[in-house]
């Protein structure tokens, strides 16, 4: 062994492996941070999914009481809206309709909200141009 050593030429004998610690994390750091991102990205639409899906099933709650008096949906859309934080209030549509319009106490509240919320991390630039997804819930009740 040591006659093969003194064979090979001095720069050969002993290797630095300083370098190869940082080329396997310039490898790997945008894996894991792309990883993060995505992580944080996917729960925070799932978040917002069951703000609006929970938004949609008060509304329904909130329409089903509110038909008894007047069937005026309007002002019940005006009342979702105003409990909505700030930030949200320009970017949600409320869609509230009644299966019977003529006696809204023998038919069907549907209720349905499309929100469109903005990424928190860069990463969904990528996908889509705007750095913007659509969120959509709906909910259907039978009126009593």
């Amino acid at each position: 062994m040591r006659k093969l050593k003194q064979l090979l030429p001095k720069k050969w004998r002993r290797r630095s492996e300083s370098g190869q610690a940082l080329v396997e994390m310039a490898v790997v750091l945008p894996i894991i941070i792309a990883l993060l991102l995505g992580t944080i990205e996917f729960g925070w639409m799932c978040f917002n999914q069951i703000n609006i899906a929970n938004m949609a099933r008060d509304g329904a709650r909130a329409g089903i009481i509110y038909s008894a008096g007047n069937a005026d949906l309007n002002s019940l859309t005006e009342k979702m809206i105003e409990k909505v934080p700030e930030k949200m209030k320009d970017r949600l549509t409320v869609d509230i309709r009644y299966s019977n319009a003529s006696n809204p106490r023998e038919g069907d509240i549907i209720v349905d909200i499309a929100y469109q919320a903005t990424a928190i991390t860069p990463l969904l630039g990528i996908v889509t141009s705007r750095n913007e997804y659509v969120l959509n819930a709906n909910c259907t009740m039978k009126v009593e």
